[in-house]
């Protein structure tokens, strides 16, 4: 036997003779750690804004609760109101099924009230980034033929 041995494969970060979906996997799970520590962010952001904690009674069709964002937002800016009796849009409900638009004129429930979409927003992107680092290093490492179309990308 020769000292290089020839093989049916493709070599990845220490692994080798990996197939085509062996490797499109451990490609995909190590773009997914280098941006991990971004994503638990968006998580926190996702989570925290969820209404989970108890609140005063509100009137009939209120969505019940409050969240943390909320609750810290407006503890932080007590009081504070936006310039000139200014109201902004601000994005209301758990998710989209109960989505509605509400005006506040004070700084810390706009703020708190945007969080939990800010934090969506962020874990779409880096899906989306996720996706395409994994779709480049795979398709610079295959051959032709076991390369993947991305049109979307």
């Amino acid at each position: 036997m020769d000292t290089v041995e020839q093989i049916n494969g493709y070599f990845y970060k220490g692994y080798w003779n990996l197939k085509p979906d062996e490797l499109f996997l451990l490609i995909l799970v190590d773009a997914m750690s280098q941006h991990l520590e971004i994503e638990a962010t968006a998580a926190l952001a996702i989570l925290s804004g969820q209404p989970w904690m108890p609140t005063r009674t509100k009137p009939g069709t209120a969505m019940k609760g409050t969240s943390i964002a909320s609750i810290m937002s407006r503890k932080l800016l007590l009081n504070v109101r936006l310039p000139l009796g200014m109201s902004i849009f601000t994005p209301m409900g758990k998710n989209l099924k109960n989505f509605h638009w509400s005006k506040s004129n004070k700084l810390g429930a706009v703020i708190g009230r945007y969080i939990p979409w800010i934090g969506w927003a962020m874990a779409f992107y880096y899906a989306r980034a996720i996706l395409i680092d994994t779709g480049e290093t795979f398709n610079s490492i295959v051959k032709p033929e076991d390369r993947i179309v991305w049109t979307y990308f």
